[in-house]
């Protein structure tokens, strides 16, 4: 999976209308003073950073929920290693998947009390810590599903403004680090909905958005 999408042509393609429009606003008799095109308001972002952190720069990810824990060190050679009580199958997921769980990304955020009782987040599925190479800790709860299936709720430790919404495949690939083998959630009714609405004769190398990346990857499958 491509993380590293890109919204440039939009704004190109939005810059370059502010610069006709403005063109042709100019335009007029002599003395007739130029009108200047009000500046367009900043892009709203497709991608929250929860943890931005790539895998080069990480030391540890660990993976917690409700008493069982895995816990993968990554090496100076960039391979992972194994902590006591993690499963062999854990460190290949892990290598296969590095980048899809790294950084870890959201396709939304809230600005909602992170302690809200809506998000399953006080009690949530799994917690997962990711440590870089300076040994600074970040710790992430992933609570419930939103209504869709698409995504799961997530509160980063010292973000108590903010809910975040992680794809459906990053808690999956999560989930499959804790259990040893791989997890594939299908698609709720919802999300199949959804997605079915969205276009999907984009390349997803050109989406930044990391839901409508998920939903256009398995559309070419």
């Amino acid at each position: 999976m491509q993380r590293r999408g890109s919204a440039g042509v939009a704004v190109a393609v939005a810059v370059a209308v502010a610069v006709a429009l403005a063109g042709c606003s100019s335009g007029g008799g002599a003395g007739k003073r130029a009108e200047v095109a009000a500046p367009a308001p900043p892009a709203r972002p497709f991608v929250f950073p929860v943890v931005d952190v790539p895998p080069t720069q990480v030391h540890r990810v660990s993976v917690e929920s409700h008493g069982r824990a895995v816990a993968l060190v990554r090496s100076s050679s960039a391979t992972w290693l194994p902590e006591p009580g993690t499963t062999p199958m854990a460190v290949s997921l892990m290598a296969q998947t590095e980048g899809e769980i790294l950084p870890l990304l959201a396709y939304r955020r809230l600005d909602v009390d992170a302690h809200g009782q809506d998000f399953g987040l006080a009690d949530p599925e799994m917690v997962v810590r990711i440590q870089n190479a300076a040994a600074e800790e970040q710790a992430v709860a992933v609570g419930g599903a939103t209504f869709s299936g698409a995504g799961y709720y997530a509160r980063r430790e010292g973000d108590s403004d903010h809910v975040y919404l992680l794809v459906r495949r990053t808690v999956d690939n999560l989930r499959s680090l804790l259990r040893g083998e791989r997890v594939n959630t299908p698609r709720s009714e919802e999300e199949t909905k959804i997605s079915n609405e969205s276009p999907t004769d984009a390349d997803p190398e050109d989406i930044s958005n990391p839901w409508l990346t998920q939903a256009l990857e398995e559309a070419h499958q």
